[in-house]
């Protein structure tokens, strides 16, 4: 074996993975791998490896430790992270290879010892979708919750659940969501589905007059409704919510955005003026109904995700 056949992470590293069906080669030290999984510790401390250990190193060099259903490009990265190899924990990795790293780390119970570079890789992508959040498929948002929930990272998990909330129309199906609790899938739906009939109705209900005069009040709701019909560029109302039509961002922004609208009923009433505060108030209470869930809530074996957490730290 060549040494440039080999992924050197360790170069004085007593073991080397054969990892995948390719059979891609990673030397590592046994001692700082034990060291971060709780999986490979007990394999390294069991009597029969010790003595196979011991017989190999007699021969020289480091020994070969065959991992064949896993992935090379995921062990090698979790290999990196257990070494405190941090030169790419800034690279932004796609949602693919942050979910079967994430699957990897579950694995091998690496979650608490590598949370830290877990939670930076997750916010590196995180930051960068926000750039332009339209071109984030589905599958990659579940990807992200997934990865999120496998590695432990409570505010990477809160945002990506949010953004599933904010950011998706239609159906919230995906394979990318089997690891997940099915309350998870639930809650985020229910989320979904509540602030949007909220929006919808409470919208509108800023337009209904209070008039004590005898005057036509429906002429005055109208022309509100009429007024949002042009602010948004609707012909009818509520929007559709489907799969490929606006999500519930997109109307958050766009109410937070309106300005005042003067409604009448006619030249005996006095006229009256919902006001750009209350749509940027609407806005945010929208907005308050779409925060993401708590992972320790999550976690738990009857979990309650219909309210907010006013337990865990990442939701005081």
């Amino acid at each position: 074996m060549s040494q440039r056949d080999v992924a050197v992470i360790a170069a004085d590293g007593d073991l080397v993975l054969v990892v995948g069906h390719e059979k891609g080669r990673i030397r590592i030290s046994s001692a700082l791998l034990a060291n971060a999984s709780a999986v490979f510790k007990a394999i390294f401390n069991h009597v029969k490896f010790r003595d196979f250990l011991r017989k190999q190193q007699d021969g020289g060099g480091p020994i070969e430790l065959i991992l064949d259903q896993d992935g090379y490009c995921s062990m090698k990265q979790l290999c990196r992270m257990a070494h405190l190899k941090h030169d790419d924990l800034m690279k932004v990795f796609d949602a693919e290879k942050l979910f079967h790293l994430a699957l990897h780390i579950d694995k091998y119970k690496c979650s608490s010892s590598l949370k830290l570079q877990s939670a930076a890789l997750l916010y590196s992508w995180v930051n960068s979708s926000a750039v332009d959040e339209a071109r984030v498929s589905q599958d990659d948002r579940w990807r992200i919750v997934t990865a999120s929930y496998l590695m432990d990272c409570p505010q990477a998990y809160k945002t990506a659940t949010q953004k599933l909330i904010t950011e998706t129309t239609g159906n919230l199906r995906s394979e990318y969501m089997d690891d997940l609790p099915v309350s998870v899938g639930v809650a985020i739906a229910e989320r979904r589905s509540s602030a949007w009939q909220y929006f919808c109705y409470e919208l509108p209900k800023l337009g209904i007059p209070v008039c004590k005069s005898n005057c036509r009040r429906e002429a005055r709701t109208q022309r509100y409704m009429l007024a949002l019909h042009e602010a948004f560029g609707l012909l009818y109302w509520p929007p559709k919510f489907k799969e490929g039509s606006r999500p519930l961002s997109y109307w958050i922004e766009k109410t937070r955005g309106l300005r005042d609208i003067i409604t009448a009923c006619d030249k005996a009433c006095q006229p009256e003026r919902v006001k750009e505060s209350q749509f940027q108030d609407l806005a945010a209470s929208v907005s308050r109904r779409c925060e993401g869930l708590c992972l320790e809530c999550s976690k738990k074996e009857a979990p309650n995700l219909d309210k907010k957490c006013t337990v865990h730290a990442t939701h005081r």
